[in-house]
């Protein structure tokens, strides 16, 4: 049987492309368990994901948009992980990393845990340098005067739209397309609303 867990952290995040992913994939939409909670908080501690363990059986696979769907912290990422393929003996695919772990080799071996820390400990990077960057972004913009939504490019042309829907498919927040292209939340989300289109319709 195939499942997958799907994350966001709070309400003013979308779940909609990685429920494209998983419909893509042909996922039961009762096997895809998603709630709405921080990614600090251990998976033992979620109310969907503990849901998606009662239901587990040997041979099943889990997909995850990313491993930050799982989890931030590298520690809780490898015990859960862990307990996923030693206790429940099931196989974890992480689409954005490309990354599969299987439970044949009954968790992770020495080799294995080096390299799954270290992307873990990359994608957290990254999260955390997205979100600084952001965070400052919005902060210079406001010490300036700045108000978001001015026009700066016209997303109508071909080439920005492409570094838009490579953006957004790569997990860009609302928050972060805001910044980087200084529109406001309402025309960010009708190019989002065309990325949607263009991913379920699979024109990339």
């Amino acid at each position: 049987m195939i499942y997958c867990y799907m994350r966001i952290s709070t309400h003013s995040q979308q779940c909609d492309r990685q429920e494209l992913m998983m419909e893509e994939l042909k996922i039961p939409k009762e096997n895809r368990f998603q709630e709405i909670i921080s990614g600090t908080v251990k998976s033992s501690k979620r109310p969907e994901f503990e849901k998606m363990l009662e239901v587990l059986q040997q041979g099943d696979t889990i997909y995850f948009e990313s491993l930050s769907r799982l989890g931030r912290s590298t520690v809780d990422l490898i015990d859960t992980v862990n307990l996923l393929t030693k206790k429940y003996k099931v196989k974890l695919i992480f689409l954005k990393e490309s990354l599969t772990i299987n439970p044949e080799g009954h968790g992770l071996d020495a080799v294995s845990n080096l390299f799954f820390t270290i992307m873990a400990a990359m994608a957290q990077f990254e999260r955390d340098l997205t979100s600084q960057r952001t965070r400052e972004g919005l902060a210079a913009k406001k010490a300036m005067g700045v108000k978001l939504g001015r026009k700066f490019c016209e997303l109508d042309d071909e080439e920005m739209f492409n570094q838009f829907y490579e953006d957004w498919k790569s997990g860009w927040s609302y928050d972060e397309l805001m910044v980087k292209y200084e529109k406001s939340r309402p025309t960010i989300s009708k190019y989002v609303k065309r990325c949607k289109e263009i991913f379920y319709r699979g024109e990339e």
